[in-house]
């Protein structure tokens, strides 16, 4: 768990499953994803989130779900899109 906290976002996932191609990694949000719907940020980084920590408290998204500032995002990816997904996190979103 330390060194998770030291490595930078995305170096090391939380989990990763036993054909180590689906990897669950904590991503503390992006100021430029505040206010932003998170079915927008899932379709757009090509990942899932789990489930979100906000307030000290484990919430469900749903398609409604909007990302808040100090939210901690639990994200199930794809190993071959990980590269992908830190780089539209890093970058906030593509406005359509």
């Amino acid at each position: 768990q330390v060194l998770r906290r030291i490595l930078p976002a995305g170096a090391e996932p939380d989990f990763r499953d036993p054909s180590g191609t689906i990897r669950l990694d904590q991503v503390p949000v992006n100021e430029l994803w505040i206010g932003k719907r998170t079915i927008k940020f899932q379709e757009q980084s090509r990942s899932r989130i789990a489930w979100i920590d906000r307030l000290g408290e484990g919430i469900l998204p749903t398609r409604e779900s909007v990302i808040q500032e100090g939210d901690l995002l639990h994200v199930v990816l794809r190993e071959e899109n990980a590269t992908h997904a830190y780089t539209v996190i890093d970058h906030g979103p593509e406005e359509e």
